[in-house]
């Protein structure tokens, strides 16, 4: 139970990254430093190239089928056409050069930190005659001042080209079409680094490909350069400019994560770091109300490879912070649902598909929890949120409990205390807060301990007292927890034993331990 509650209030903690009160700032839409794909040279739509100067879109895709993703067949973000072989086309639309492109992306598989979000970048394409460039705008440094500064910075900070692939054709809605196998595959590690360098391309396989009307989901499967299988994932979404989302400046007097950037067009302010605070774009439904539900919720899905007799505590862990956003009168700010392979419910989405936020469970040992978040590079509006835990994080807990919180509940006991424990070792905390199945072996080492020792009395006489040294109890005398030998805090393993006064029968192990005397003499029991 211990465990489970921990498991639900670490969440807590891991979430709190993610999760922040509302407040209103200034308007992210009257940003005037928005990188405009400029004209350039083949610019236009046309880029300077007439259809006439591709081959026939029929030749190109002769061996191609086009890919459905909609059940209602509804034209996607882009137009996939796929070959037996998996190799993947895409025809962009018409007006490519004014969509802004989120581009998330996410090594799904064949990695211990698989699931972990690896990056994600703001992008637009841009035409360069027969050639097209995925183009990152430099927000990095802007300028809100007069025209002669916004020149200036022009100048300088201007964007840049992420690759660029070839037009092979021009599609029959006018848009250009490219590969993008080789946008994507070959070309990986322009995302990926070296996760994906050395990679066997020529083993690999297209794993998914669809398209929605505002989004785009693509995996693919290959040979790391380990030899072992993994996935990598990209999620492309169209986003909007103007949502209504007003960035909020960081106060640092309180922490966040923050997005910042550098505002050149003042010379006068203190500092040219501007930082916005990440958070969601959450509002009342009804603003008139004193407490009103959300106009959109924050939305959660726990992943079905949680174990079962977690997800209890997970969702319980997730929904507690309603009770945070109640405070700024939002009931129910955040919904949780259950992803399950045995019913099918919600396995459609992807926990790398950008327009979910999921709580992921791995088995690789890591042994912590992770909350990162996506959020928009103008703004620092989240996104996308990720949670992903870790069956060795709950291991760790587990040998917190069992083996450090026994040991840290020793610290404050005098020699006196000591003497009584050696003498009735059976109320030794060491062997309370075990497994009743271990108390026998642990009982063994506290008596080979005793045994080994070369003095009567409390180690610490044994020690030289005037200097640090390498004994344990060197140079520490006269200072209780240390004297004992029990102080935790070197090895960062304290924990404030404040925590047994919550349930005094966690340490008594009611009923399930020998009803021994007291150090006064009277039986132990539950206190009134």
């Amino acid at each position: 139970m211990f465990k489970h509650r921990s498991l639900a209030g670490t969440l807590l903690v891991v979430m709190a990254g993610t999760l922040f009160a509302l407040a209103p700032g200034a308007s992210a839409q009257d940003d005037p430093t928005i990188a405009r794909p400029g004209a350039g040279p083949g610019g236009g739509p046309s880029g300077g190239s007439s259809k006439a100067d591709f081959p026939k879109f029929e030749d190109v895709t002769k061996d191609y089928s086009k890919v459905i993703s909609s059940a209602d067949g509804n034209p996607g973000m882009y137009t996939l056409y796929r070959d037996k072989d998996g190799d993947l086309l895409a025809e962009l639309p018409r007006n490519f050069t004014k969509q802004k492109i989120f581009l998330a992306y996410t090594i799904k598989g064949g990695i211990s930190t698989s699931g972990v979000q690896t990056g994600d970048m703001y992008a637009y394409w841009k035409r360069f005659g027969k050639r097209l460039a995925l183009v990152e705008p430099n927000f990095a440094t802007r300028s809100t001042g007069d025209a002669q500064s916004k020149s200036g910075y022009k100048r300088v900070y201007t964007d840049r080209v992420i690759l660029d692939v070839p037009i092979l054709t021009m599609g029959p809605g006018g848009g250009p079409v490219i590969n993008l196998s080789d946008l994507f595959l070959s070309r990986s590690t322009s995302f990926f680094g070296g996760r994906t360098s050395g990679a066997n391309t020529r083993l690999a396989k297209t794993v998914k490909a669809k398209s929605f009307p505002k989004n785009v989901e693509l995996a693919f499967e290959m040979p790391l350069s380990s030899g072992r299988f993994g996935t990598i994932y990209y999620s492309l979404a169209e986003i909007p400019e103007n949502t209504g989302y007003r960035p909020r400046e960081a106060d640092e007097r309180i922490g966040y994560f923050i997005t910042s950037h550098r505002d050149i067009g003042n010379a006068s302010e203190e500092t040219p770091y501007v930082r916005y605070i990440n958070r969601w774009h959450l509002q009342k439904a009804d603003p008139s109300l004193q407490m009103s539900p959300p106009k959109e919720p924050i939305v959660f899905y726990i992943e079905h490879t949680t174990p079962v007799r977690y997800r209890r505590w997970v969702r319980d862990g997730v929904l507690e912070w309603n009770k945070a956003f109640e405070k700024v009168g939002i009931v129910n700010a955040i919904e949780v649902y259950q992803q399950d392979e045995m019913t099918g419910a919600h396995m459609e989405k992807d926990p790398e598909d950008a327009r979910y936020n999921f709580i992921l469970w791995t088995n690789s040992g890591m042994g912590f929890a992770i909350g990162p978040s996506r959020v928009h590079p103008k703004t620092g509006q989240i996104l996308d949120a990720d949670i992903v835990m870790d069956e060795g994080f709950i291991t760790g807990w587990v040998r917190t409990w069992e083996k450090l919180v026994p040991q840290t509940a020793m610290e404050n006991f005098g020699p006196l205390t000591m003497k009584w424990l050696e003498e009735r070792p059976e109320w030794d905390p060491r062997v309370r807060l075990v497994d009743p199945s271990m108390r026998e072996t642990v009982l063994q080492e506290l008596a080979i301990e005793r045994a080994t020792r070369t003095t009567t009395g409390h180690p610490a006489f044994e020690s030289d007292p005037t200097l640090l040294g390498d004994d344990e109890y060197d140079g520490l005398v006269h200072r209780i927890s240390q004297v004992n030998g029990s102080c935790q805090h070197c090895a960062v393993r304290a924990m404030d034993v404040a925590m047994f006064r919550l349930n005094p029968d966690l340490f008594l192990q009611q009923g399930r331990g020998p009803r021994a005397q007291g150090p006064q003499g009277q039986r132990r029991g539950r206190r009134r």
